[in-house]
């Protein structure tokens, strides 16, 4: 393939410096935000990411049960949860440093589409356009302004420099080294975040599209593919062996379901790169169980009209570049189809259009550059595509600019998504679970009551309420709703401890023995658990039992100060 072409010492190397010094400052008030949502157990109450000893554990489980005991998810993420040790390592608990790096990472995907686009498409210009739109488009707000996302700039980061230095290995002969760089680049995206694995096909694509030896195109496409498809059976065999399994159903849609879903969700997402205004945490977007003129149809129409679109564009101006840009916007969105393994109700969000809109971008300044109206240039660009770029560009940098400030902290976030969603159970249980953690009790409540009505299943409502109720002293309310949390979900240590802590003050002591101790089974340091199950024990009448109880709180908590006054209590008690 032919080397993009030499423009000016402007569009070569002040170009795109440019675009990622506007990049950069359209993002850069979020470096005085906080710590928000999923940062506080991830990052600031996470051990595991505070010493370099929990490093093997990162590979042996998921992320969430590398950070918490007990929990699980369907994520296998160990390159991510590096970056987090490496910035606690820099940072400690300062969330400017962690902020700066994550816009740093931006800022360095959008130089990384600036090569990407420039060597597909041999245009320096469109390059910087497709660069710049990419990097102040609003639906990044998400991944660049909540820490806990960076992992998809990481991996996308990954991703291009995988399929870039593949380019350049064919350009070399096949340079080993080369080659092998774009190898350990996928392998690294694969630990970062499961959409990388669409790299192949990806690659494919290229080869395709760029061939070598055009006689043997499809076969020699075809084996190009080999070595990343071998990284990527053993990443399936690591994932398996560490998640116990390579998916996990968390709603059991059928298929035709799904189908259903698809022309909502791709209208959706559609939506969101050429309008990304109303930008939330979440979004009210039901699953469609039924064929239906509004549900399914009215949707499709205009994703296939755009479909259409791009058919014709690709076929009569027959540019290898727009057919990989549209598989780029296509393949990274493919894993985020499977609807059966995403939280119910809660299956968009901006961040799966990170690594898609790449191809967006690039599309964006692919057709802007077709504007060839006019003689009039300017930085040897036609003025009427300068003009267009920056209609364009402006207002989605006011709209990120404007869009990020809903990130500031967990209460403007979780109000923006209750307002934007207020049919959508995690945004409401955000938005209580704010108000719990805020001791605003009353006002709590009815949302968890609201949500539990629509669904009465809902295990974290169930055990938020309970805890509630428990704050109040309200100890029958919470006994009923933390025994009905336990039938939900039978692994959770703090439902057991408080239905437990609850029974206790109802004078239940037999059932808060046993509850108790489940807790403790599941969790043994658990925060308050043995101070509780001494409690009972010495209501019960064994105390030396609950002396042990009281100890072994302090043990796991030396400054508890109940168990300490229990403790010398009872001891005082004995040596009288």
């Amino acid at each position: 393939m032919a080397k993009p072409e030499e423009g000016t010492l402007l569009h070569s190397r002040y170009l795109p410096t440019l675009v990622c010094g506007l990049t950069f400052l359209t993002y850069i008030a979020t470096l005085w935000f906080h710590f928000n949502y999923d940062d506080n157990p991830q990052i600031v109450e996470s051990p595991a990411v505070h010493s370099w000893r929990f490093l093997a554990s990162y590979f042996k489980g998921d992320l969430w049960s590398s950070i918490q005991p007990h929990a699980s998810s369907g994520y296998y993420r160990p390159m991510f949860l590096i970056w987090i040790r490496l910035n606690y390592l820099l940072f400690g608990s300062n969330p400017m440093g962690w902020h700066l790096t994550t816009v740093a990472m931006h800022t360095a995907v959008t130089y990384a589409v600036y090569l990407l686009a420039s060597r597909i498409s041999r245009d320096s210009s469109a390059a910087a356009i497709a660069s710049l739109i990419f990097g102040v488009h609003p639906v990044h707000v998400e991944v660049v302004a909540w820490l806990s996302a960076v992992c998809d700039s990481l991996m996308a980061l990954l991703f291009i420099a995988s399929v870039l230095c593949y380019a350049k290995a064919r350009e070399r002969q096949h340079s080993r080294a080369w080659m092998t760089t774009s190898l350990l680049c996928y392998a690294f995206a694969l630990l970062t975040k499961e959409p990388a694995v669409t790299l192949p096909f990806v690659i494919f694509v290229y080869a395709c599209l760029y061939p070598e030896d055009s006689r043997r195109r499809w076969l020699a496409s075809l084996s190009t593919t080999i070595p990343y498809l071998a990284i990527t059976l053993a990443y399936l065999i690591v994932r398996a062996r560490a998640l116990h399994g390579l998916v996990h159903t968390a709603v059991p849609l059928s298929a035709w379901q799904m189908m259903f879903t698809y022309p909502s969700l791709a209208w959706f997402y559609m939506r969101l790169l050429l309008f990304p205004v109303g930008l939330s945490l979440c979004y009210d977007l039901p699953y469609v169980t039924t064929f239906g003129l509004r549900q399914v149809v009215l949707p499709a129409l205009p994703v296939l009209v755009a479909t259409v679109l791009m058919y014709l564009w690709v076929r009569r101006s027959r540019d290898s570049s727009v057919a990989f840009a549209l598989v780029w916007l296509v393949a990274p969105l493919l894993p985020a189809l499977d609807l059966c393994v995403l939280v119910r109700g809660d299956f968009v969000h901006d961040r799966y259009l990170y690594l898609p809109s790449v191809g967006f971008a690039i599309l964006a300044g692919l057709l802007i550059r077709r504007l060839n109206v006019g003689r009039f240039e300017f930085l040897h660009m036609p003025a009427l595509q300068l003009a267009v770029t920056a209609l364009i560009a402006a207002p989605l940098a006011l709209g990120a600019i404007r869009q990020q400030n809903f990130w500031v902290s967990d209460l403007s976030l979780f109000q923006r998504a209750a307002a934007i969603a207020p049919e959508n159970d995690v945004a409401r249980n955000n938005f209580a679970g704010w108000l719990l953690l805020n001791h605003r009790y009353p006002e709590a409540i009815p949302l968890y009551l609201s949500i539990l009505q629509r669904s009465p299943q809902d295990w974290l409502a169930s055990r938020s309420l309970g805890l509630a109720y428990y704050r109040l002293g309200k100890w029958s309310d919470a006994e009923t709703v933390l025994a009905h949390a336990t039938m939900i979900r039978q692994d959770d240590p703090m439902t057991f401890a408080y239905l437990g802590a609850a029974e206790m003050q109802l004078g239940n002591l037999g059932a808060a023995e046993k509850d108790l101790r489940r807790a403790i089974q599941i969790l043994p340091q658990g925060m308050g658990y043995h101070y509780f199950l001494g409690m009972v024990l010495e209501k019960e009448g064994w105390r030396d039992a609950a002396r042990a109880e009281y100890r072994a709180e302090l043990a796991n908590y030396a400054h508890h100060q109940g168990a300490k006054l229990r403790l010398a209590q009872i001891e005082s008690s004995a040596a009288r």
